[in-house]
């Protein structure tokens, strides 16, 4: 049984000179942060493998977590994260006047594989299960839509798992992006 109450860790996710970046992902209930919450936040320090993720009943903490554990970060690298994961978790911030960390660069995987910052087509097709698919990257868990079911059944574990499972296939993208020298 997870305790949703605490904080789960695996790893060390310390932060050093040379360790200031990280793969991020965000669960949550709905599209909409003024009727949606947050469910769960994961990092992997992508120099470390560091996993952590925030997954708990108390939002609000939850998302003070998150900001103290990225507050000396200089890079967060997501998926669809420039309209989806970073604007809900700043609107759920403001909610509970959590101070942010706005100096942090932001990295969407999802318009950097798809050529967007060129094409700009806001409609180019991939999912980041199409990536883990062309990675042979198995997705074990639920998909993100099921999240708010899971939460309702009160299946945390599944939700962190999903969470975590999103990150690692963000960072084998973010490495391939490097090696193609799609992202410098």
């Amino acid at each position: 049984m997870v305790n949703v109450n605490s904080i789960i860790k695996r790893g060390n996710i310390t932060l050093n000179k040379n360790q200031f970046r990280f793969c991020w992902d965000v669960e949550t209930t709905g599209l909409e942060p003024f009727k949606d919450r947050i469910l769960c936040i994961t990092i992997m320090n992508v120099d470390t493998l560091a996993i952590q993720s925030f997954c708990q009943e108390d939002e609000q903490q939850l998302i003070k977590d998150f900001w103290d554990a990225v507050k000396n970060a200089d890079m967060l690298i997501g998926f669809n994260s420039h309209t989806f994961d970073y604007p809900f978790v700043i609107q759920r911030s403001l909610f509970y006047a959590i101070t942010v960390n706005k100096n942090i660069k932001q990295i969407d995987l999802r318009k950097e594989s798809t050529g967007f910052w060129e094409s700009y087509n806001k409609f180019a097709k991939g999912k980041l299960s199409d990536w883990a698919e062309k990675f042979g990257v198995p997705v074990d868990t639920e998909d993100g839509s099921k999240m708010p079911g899971l939460f309702l059944q009160g299946k945390w574990k599944e939700v962190q798992e999903h969470c975590e499972e999103d990150v690692k296939i963000c960072k084998r993208l973010y490495d391939r992006c490097k090696i193609c020298k799609v992202i410098t």
